[in-house]
């Protein structure tokens, strides 16, 4: 099994059925099934979360400032008209701080929880920075900042490399891939 998060955040001091993640380890490891999470290496892979979440942006010719940060020119856009294409193609209920008429041509992306990211995206002249999710004293930091924040959900922004990932192990292993993500379990 090939995940984007792991199932371990903690240490397992015994595989009993005592709570969910024990029950799936214990039960991989007694089918034989191996378990495998990218998540940050994939994050900052070239071709990995960040830049499949760029594209599903439509943002093309990003720079890569930083390992988890993806810095976007873009043609000048409404901020309210990037927030309706988001909502329609990527994310249905994204949160958009702002105003919605701010013209906006430099856009920073972050997938995940990106917002420790924010502070160097305003300081590299993002106007907008996209991302997950923000604790509340990042996005606050980010809009003093002069940049307004776009939040698509933390699985949200990071489905987009779902089937390029899928795709991938399809041709490198030449076995049957399912993508399961947990809008699907």
């Amino acid at each position: 099994v090939v995940s984007h998060h792991p199932l371990l955040f903690h240490p397992l001091r015994q595989l009993v059925d005592a709570d969910f993640t024990q029950r799936i380890v214990r039960r991989a490891l007694l089918a034989g099934i191996s378990l495998y999470a990218a998540h940050t290496n994939l994050d900052k892979a070239e071709g990995g979360v960040n830049d499949c979440l760029v594209r599903a942006l439509g943002f093309y010719g990003s720079e890569r400032p930083e390992d988890y940060l993806r810095l976007c020119d873009l043609s000048p856009r409404k901020a309210g008209e990037m927030l309706d294409r988001v909502r329609k193609t990527i994310s249905p209920q994204a949160v958009f701080y702002g105003k919605t008429d701010r013209w906006i041509s430099r856009a920073a992306v972050s997938c995940g929880a990106g917002g420790e990211f924010a502070a160097q995206a305003a300081a590299l002249g993002a106007e907008l920075f996209i991302t997950g999710e923000m604790k509340h004293n990042e996005r606050i930091e980010a809009q003093g900042l002069g940049m307004s924040v776009l939040l698509l959900g933390h699985g949200e922004s990071e489905s987009p490399v779902l089937e390029p990932l899928a795709q991938r192990l399809r041709e490198k292993l030449s076995v049957p891939v399912r993508i399961h993500d947990e809008r699907n379990l």
